[in-house]
């Protein structure tokens, strides 16, 4: 198929294709646009792989782009549909992409790859590890997708960027999607470019000794969070804490039980021990967000603390029992 013909059947694609502020689980179709072209410019040959495979609006799009996908997701029931739409050049996986040797082990069959896409879990840690991942497997390219909406996913391409730098590694940085200030969904608007193409160079010269040790260096274990950030999560947490303490005052006092309420006056111990368990169960929620005690996770990954310290507040609800 000639480029042209390429050109017009992925334009013709992205127009039927919702937009990110009609389903927030697709990338926009400026980004559809942006990523469309530059693999066209390379040639439409590119032997890809999709991280996050979600519900196949943008799998679809590179099937008409490159040589071969492999799109990856722990999601059954979103690969088999992918699997069932038919397309020669795509195989779609099912595997959890932080189960690592048995996801390397079901794509290694595939390389090498040339650019990857990474929007899978959208935390630091997950995206840092899904960027090693593909330089393993030989991407010199690493599309980040929603480096505008979460700072967790941008903390993970700027660590990219600086263990290049430290190695000199000469790469390129091309912003594509939607600029900052642009309408995202819902309430959200992007905090700088929705995406980024980060191009690593010479990464394969002398026996991929560079890929090596830019690996090396991805995975060195870093510090955990300094007491300043901790601080911030902190904070967060007591500030969260406190307004759940309100919202049970304010219960018992509109509740007219007059037990209830000397009990929450003057029984200080019981109120304690009422904000240690709110205190306790959001820390304990937040946790199992992130997989991980908060307290072990370096200073880039506290976006993703406090995003979840949110979370877990909003999954808690008070009565005035509590």
């Amino acid at each position: 198929m000639s480029i042209e013909m390429i050109q017009k059947r992925a334009n013709l694609y992205i127009e039927a294709c919702p937009d990110k502020s009609q389903n927030k689980a697709t990338i926009s179709k400026k980004f559809k646009k942006d990523l469309a072209e530059y693999l066209i410019g390379r040639g439409a040959r590119d032997n890809f792989l999709e991280m996050g495979a979600s519900y196949g609006h943008t799998t679809q799009l590179l099937s008409i782009i490159c040589r071969h996908v492999v799109t990856v997701d722990n999601d059954k029931y979103l690969i088999d549909s992918i699997n069932g739409m038919g397309y020669s050049n795509v195989t779609a996986v099912c595997y959890d992409l932080y189960d690592d040797v048995p996801f390397m082990n079901a794509v290694s069959g595939h390389t090498p790859f040339q650019v990857a896409l990474i929007d899978a879990v959208h935390t630091y840690k997950h995206s840092l590890s899904d960027a090693t991942k593909a330089i393993a497997l030989e991407c010199d390219v690493l599309v980040f997708d929603d480096i505008g909406l979460f700072d967790g996913v941008n903390n993970a391409h700027q660590r990219v960027v600086s263990e290049a730098t430290h190695l000199g590694i000469p790469f390129t940085n091309i912003p594509v999607g939607n600029p900052a200030g642009y309408h995202a969904h819902g309430e959200k608007s992007f905090k700088r470019s929705e995406g980024v193409i980060l191009e690593l160079q010479g990464l394969s010269d002398n026996d991929h000794m560079m890929r090596k040790k830019l690996i090396q260096r991805l995975l060195a274990q870093e510090e955990p969070m300094a007491e300043k950030s901790w601080k911030v999560a902190a904070d967060s947490l007591e500030a969260i804490v406190e307004e759940k303490m309100k919202e049970v005052e304010a219960s018992i006092m509109a509740s007219g039980d007059a037990s209830k309420i000397s009990s929450f006056k003057n029984d200080h111990d019981k109120v304690e021990s009422t904000r240690q368990n709110f205190r306790k169960t959001i820390i304990n929620e937040t946790a199992r967000l992130l997989e991980i005690n908060p307290r072990f996770l370096p200073d880039p990954s506290l976006p993703d603390v406090l995003s979840a310290i949110k979370s877990a507040a909003e999954e808690f609800q008070v009565t005035s029992n509590d």
